[in-house]
């Protein structure tokens, strides 16, 4: 997935965003960090986003783990992309209130979106 699924994301959705600071050792479980303010990132509502490039199911221990992670980095919600999640994990994260993007959706949105050629 890596930095074509990061622009995806980006295009799709609009929020602003950077890369987290690598001297930042509580943003470091993160791909990006987004704001709902689309002009800039603000202090007040930033979201972490995890990227899992993985050809498994994404379980219980990502969706705790991102869960952590945004709480010990300060982060007001975490959004994790991944190929597909468990059954478990689906419900973990609705009960976290923890987005959970498949790169399915990803996709089938993105291509919804873009003009038809022809």
């Amino acid at each position: 997935m890596g930095q074509l699924f990061q622009q995806m994301f980006l295009d799709l959705y609009g929020y602003a965003w950077k890369a987290p600071e690598p001297a930042n050792k509580e943003l470091r479980p993160f791909n990006l960090i987004i704001s709902k303010n689309k002009s800039s990132i603000t202090s007040s509502d930033p979201i972490g986003v995890v990227i899992k490039d993985w050809t498994r199911s994404i379980g219980v221990n990502s969706v705790i783990k991102a869960e952590h992670d945004a709480e010990e980095a300060g982060l007001n919600d975490v959004i994790l992309v991944g190929n597909r999640f468990s059954l478990q994990a689906k419900g973990m994260a609705q009960r976290m209130g923890i987005r959970l993007i498949s790169k399915g959706e990803l996709v089938v949105t993105y291509q919804e979106q873009q003009p038809a050629i022809f």
